[in-house]
């Protein structure tokens, strides 16, 4: 099967939504105040002193990282099921099959990874909201870049299941007219046939 330029742009706009998504997580823009922090899911750079940590404590005597481990593991799943869904399209591009299945299969794979990257930005909306309904007078916030740059890879990541399984639907329904067409021509030629005899 020769790769269609339907497939070349899945793969290209999930790839760049993985990225972003991978680049999203890594980077301190999940929450920013710049006199105080700038808030990643893997650690927190206090302002003042210029350090990151991921072992401060926070909230009482629970460290920050086990607060965080559910956006934590959330946020690498996203990645990981993303990448597989990837790897999945890859492989039916590059494979001889026409096999319906393995698009639909990395679209659904796509779709979860992106539920997970969807929990794990809400979670971070709601906290930069409560953070901005609290201290909106005395601090200055930044834009949460990490969020941007999430929902773009989000937004890719989406469009690429869309593609995915609207390709699904119009290659079921070029086979069904393919299918019809056949048993037409075979009819009509039997009856040909008949009218010989």
């Amino acid at each position: 099967m020769a790769i269609t330029r339907q497939l070349i742009i899945n793969l290209t706009t999930s790839a760049v939504g993985i990225f972003l998504c991978l680049v999203a997580l890594v980077t301190p823009g999940w929450g920013s105040i710049p006199e105080l922090f700038s808030i990643s899911i893997f650690y927190v750079c206090f302002t003042k002193s210029g350090e990151c940590s991921a072992t401060e404590i926070y909230d009482g005597d629970v460290p920050l990282y086990l607060i965080l481990i559910d956006v934590q593991l959330g946020g690498v799943l996203a990645i990981v099921l993303g990448v597989v869904g990837w790897l999945a399209l890859l492989v039916y591009a590059i494979s001889n099959e026409s096999s319906a299945s393995s698009p639909v299969t990395s679209g659904i794979i796509l779709l979860v990874a992106s539920t997970f990257e969807s929990v794990l930005l809400v979670k971070f909306v709601v906290f930069n909201i409560m953070v901005f309904k609290e201290l909106y007078k005395s601090v200055q916030f930044i834009l949460p870049y990490s969020i941007i740059i999430s929902i773009f890879g989000l937004f890719l990541i989406m469009f690429t299941v869309v593609r995915i399984f609207i390709g699904n639907r119009q290659r079921e329904n070029n086979h069904l007219r393919t299918d019809n067409s056949l048993v037409i021509t075979t009819e009509t030629y039997s009856q040909l046939e008949l009218h010989r005899i």
